[in-house]
């Protein structure tokens, strides 16, 4: 609830400059989507700094991402730019264990092919 608090008061007066730090941190997904929604819709009319440690509210929200390691910027482009960049899809391990280990890796080999 403060949070949502916060980021009303911070677009009182309808700033064209809007610092946020984590603004849908702890939040339920309800709520998150709102502020998203909203931050989306505020953007088109200033600009917005946002703090964030989920990537895809940093991909939904922003045209251009700077990316931050121990203090230093180490990319900075739009989400698509970074993609292709820097992403190498999902990795997925599975381990098995027990009676039927054995067939289950199969049965989940035979599902990815």
């Amino acid at each position: 609830m403060k949070r949502r608090l916060s980021v009303a008061i911070a677009c009182i007066g309808n700033p064209k400059l809007l610092i946020m730090d984590e603004p849908t941190s702890g939040m339920d997904p309800i709520s998150r989507r709102e502020v998203w929604d909203l931050v989306f819709k505020m953007k088109q009319r200033r600009t917005i700094i946002l703090t964030s440690h989920d990537m895809d509210e940093a991909e939904y929200l922003s045209d251009r991402l700077a990316i931050i390691s121990k203090g230093s910027v180490v990319c900075v482009g739009t989400p698509l730019q970074l993609k292709i960049r820097y992403g190498d899809g999902y990795k997925v391990t599975f381990s098995y264990s027990g009676k039927y280990a054995k067939r289950r890796q199969r049965r989940v080999e035979y599902l990815l092919k």
